[in-house]
């Protein structure tokens, strides 16, 4: 369990998918936002502001990258670690791009236990030229 609640939003246009995720999230003691768009996302970080963001690439009206970068300009760059969370292989997102607020892409089929390593780890073991996981 973290020492500290860590604030996670989780940003998704498939409401079951971001409420199944936020349920096993808070069952390792985190604190979950949860919003079902990129426009939902963002006023809710405007008055509560997230350590942490699993946004997904691919959402209508506002994509995952442009609420990525949105959120990013609420605070200071880097105070918000982002992920890009993503069930498409192509997804246009590389993490390496200096133009990219995320850190590190992790496939929604990925296994829950990497997701949570990738949320421990903090920036320092997947640096932004990680790629994709």
């Amino acid at each position: 369990m973290p020492s500290e609640k860590l604030r996670v939003l989780i940003v998704d246009d498939n409401a079951d998918g971001v409420d199944a995720l936020g349920d096993v999230l808070e069952t390792y003691g985190y604190q979950v936002l949860r919003a079902y768009s990129g426009r939902e996302a963002l006023a809710l970080a405007a008055t509560d502001l997230p350590d942490l963001a699993i946004i997904d690439v691919n959402m209508p009206a506002i994509d995952g990258i442009e609420t990525a970068r949105r959120l990013a300009s609420l605070a200071d760059p880097h105070s918000i670690r982002m992920i890009a969370y993503t069930g498409s292989a192509a997804a246009p997102v590389s993490p390496a791009a200096p133009e990219q607020p995320f850190e590190v892409v992790v496939s929604k089929g990925a296994p829950i236990d990497l997701l949570i390593r990738v949320i421990r780890s903090g920036p320092t073991l997947f640096e932004r030229d990680a790629g994709t996981i």
